[in-house]
């Protein structure tokens, strides 16, 4: 009796219990929450699904793969039991348990609420990222990665367009524009693509195409030289085709050559190049096309070494000595192959001498081979008979002779003498004019005219005079007219420069400028950054002068003035280190100043003289006698200002690293016997 009686007790206390919330099975725990502390042990406060704005949290174990969840809500009066979902979670709403949202990385693709969120968006190939966003390519394995769609091309195919929805769809085997792979084209009008490989037609000519240094690059890093060609580049042919490389400061060396793929060609200099070196390498016609035709039409290739290092275009001068007459030439360069700059060196008393650097800029006077020289008034070095040391050209009243270097900085006199025996050449200028790989010779002849000499190795040929009409002072050579061979800018005494544009086989086209001024200095370099070589022009008692080059080698822009003073020795180099060349003007007297193309600048030059309507004259009287030579610094688009002035007076300057530290120094021979060696800061 006593136990019906509580029977009963408890059944009267449920029924006067509030309905205020659905049960749920608790060792489900799919308890709505807030933090881990409405959960009970060993379940965690979990969040179920990506809203940033109205998150939903349950108490769980863990995140399972296709997470299933019940919430449900405190004013429900029937009990859902168990309200699951695949990829979602559920509610029970008036006693029907119904699909609350879906969780990241899930979706009800079918709009079928019963099977839940049936679609993992991450990975399904037909629902990517997105419903109904298919993952399928042509000619391409495909997949859903993360929700994004991947594809692996198949072999021969490319997606060169980087848009998945078309595939991959070049045809890598046969697509002139992308053969063997995406964007590399072959040349037309006769490049084809055979089997993933530039191909020409018979008869195609080998010609190239590009090249990285860049033709008159005056920033190269030297370490690597690629060459592209029109048509597959014969193995065999580059295998009997040694490829050398003439270095300014060091003589030449050797390159192993490398096809990275059938018309790429990778060279690989045995030399270490130094600072604001010139490098020309001569790729020559022994190379050949895989498919016959004509040789290689020979190109030289021509470019500067960077700066190792930013110079700030601040100069010290430095207190050695290194000479007690006045110089008439001097030439940084590296005698002994140990990988620092000596120094050539002539005296106007007939004799000169070899100063070795003991690496630091410390100089030490050593051999002098040239004492019996008469009256050396100058030289030229290069590599002449192809050993990989350089040699040494020296003219003077009785004629102009080759001196042989043994490689370790010891030079002889090898007999061989080119030009006139009886008479002093006012200049030379070593270049491959004939492409085949060797240092030539340029020669102007004291009465005229200037003299081409072939270098076969050995010996050397006269193949002609040009120009032997005028009076020639000075020269330089280079690509003129872009075309990849060597050209000559001839100065002239008076009346118009020349310019000799290089059609092969030593024939030659004359050319007069537009440049009147009476000359004894002129040099060649991309000043303006275009890829094609201008020049600067020192006069003898006027102004120096740029010529920006149209391209053509034929036609300049209106000239720059730089000066108001006579030029005889003008030198390029990169001085602050930042990519463009700069310009030293070597000077014996008088007033400068540089003005923009643009405006009017005022500028107060040797004290008190002035350029006062901007015609780049000197209007009111400077110094009567200013001794300084100036460097001025490239501020583009044949722009320039003063970067340092050097006071004293100069028969000859070279330039280089003199100290190992990666800039650009200045070595000036005194005009009253005592050299200044100026080093970069």
């Amino acid at each position: 009796m006593m136990v019906k009686g509580l029977h009963l007790l408890i059944l009267l206390a449920l029924l006067t219990l509030p309905l205020t919330a659905c049960t749920v099975d608790i060792n489900q725990q799919r308890y709505s929450c807030t933090t881990n502390s409405d959960c009970a042990s060993g379940y965690s406060c979990q969040p179920v699904n990506a809203s940033t704005t109205n998150p939903v949290y349950i108490c769980m174990r863990g995140i399972p793969d296709a997470i299933v969840d019940v919430i449900d809500t405190p004013d429900e009066v029937t009990d859902c039991g168990l309200c699951e979902f695949a990829g979602g979670y559920g509610e029970c709403l008036d006693g029907t348990c119904v699909l609350a949202g879906c969780v990241s990385g899930y979706d009800d693709c079918n709009t079928d609420p019963t099977d839940g969120c049936e679609v993992d968006l991450t990975s399904d190939s037909l629902n990517c990222g997105t419903c109904d966003t298919a993952c399928t390519a042509s000619n391409a394995v495909s997949a859903c990665v993360a929700a994004t769609c991947k594809i692996d091309c198949e072999a021969g195919w490319g997606d060169c367009n980087n848009d998945i929805t078309d595939g991959c769809e070049r045809d890598l085997t046969s697509d002139a524009a992308n053969c063997g792979q995406c964007n590399l084209a072959c040349a037309a009008p006769a490049g084809t693509c055979d089997s993933s490989q530039c191909v020409c037609e018979p008869g195609t000519a080998l010609e190239v195409i590009g090249l990285n240094p860049a033709q008159h690059s005056t920033d190269a890093d030297g370490s690597a030289l690629i060459a592209d060609f029109n048509c597959p580049v014969d193995p065999g042919s580059l295998a009997q085709t040694p490829i050398a490389v003439s270095a300014s400061l060091q003589g030449t060396g050797s390159t192993s050559a490398l096809l990275l793929d059938p018309t790429r060609l990778e060279l690989t200099p045995s030399l270490t190049f130094l600072a604001g070196e010139e490098v020309s390498l001569t790729l020559t016609s022994g190379l050949k096309s895989l498919y016959g035709g004509a040789a290689l039409l020979p190109i030289v290739w021509s470019f500067r070494i960077a700066a190792s290092s930013l110079g700030t275009g601040s100069f010290g001068l430095d207190t050695r000595d290194l000479g007690t007459s006045a110089g008439t030439f001097m030439e940084l360069i590296d005698v002994d192959g140990d990988g620092d700059l000596d120094l050539v060196r002539f005296e106007m008393q007939g004799s000169g001498a070899i100063w070795t650097n003991d690496g630091d800029g410390t100089f030490t006077d050593g051999q002098m081979p040239f004492a019996d020289q008469t009256y050396p008034s100058g030289g030229a070095i290069n590599d002449v008979n192809g050993d990989g040391a350089p040699d040494l050209l020296i003219y003077g009243f009785s004629g102009s002779t080759i001196w042989l270097n043994d490689g370790a900085g010891v030079l002889h006199d090898s007999g061989v003498v080119v030009g006139s025996a009886s008479e002093s050449a006012p200049a030379s200028v070593f270049g491959d004019f004939d492409r085949d790989g060797d240092a030539d010779l340029a020669l102007l002849g004291y009465t005229g005219g200037v003299e081409l000499w072939s270098n076969d190795g050995a010996s050397f040929t006269l193949q002609g005079t040009s120009a032997s009409t005028v009076y020639i002072t000075a020269l330089d050579a280079g690509d003129l007219d872009n075309d990849g061979d060597v050209d000559l800018y001839l100065t002239t005494g008076s009346g118009a420069d020349v310019i000799l544009l290089n059609d092969g086989a030593w024939a030659w086209t004359e050319l007069e400028t537009t440049q009147t001024l009476s000359a004894e200095a002129v040099k060649l370099g991309d000043l303006d950054g275009d890829g094609d070589l201008d020049a600067v022009v020192g006069g003898f008692q006027s102004e120096a002068v740029l010529w920006l080059n149209a391209g053509d080698g034929t036609s300049t822009t209106t000239p720059t003035f730089f000066s108001d003073g006579p030029v005889s020795k003008i030198e390029f180099a990169d001085f602050d280190g930042d990519g463009d060349l700069d310009v030293l003007l070597v000077r014996s007297s008088s007033n400068s100043a540089v003005c923009a193309p643009t405006s009017c600048q005022t500028i107060e030059v040797c004290g008190d003289g002035i350029d006062n309507n901007c015609d780049t004259r000197i209007d009111e009287p400077g110094c009567s006698s200013c001794y300084y030579s100036e460097l001025l610094r490239n501020a583009g688009a044949g722009r320039f200002t003063t970067m340092a002035t050097f006071p004293n007076p100069s028969n000859a300057v070279s330039i280089g690293d003199v100290d190992g530290d990666g800039d650009i120094d200045i070595l000036f021979a005194g005009y009253d016997g005592s050299d200044e060696l100026w080093l970069n800061d």
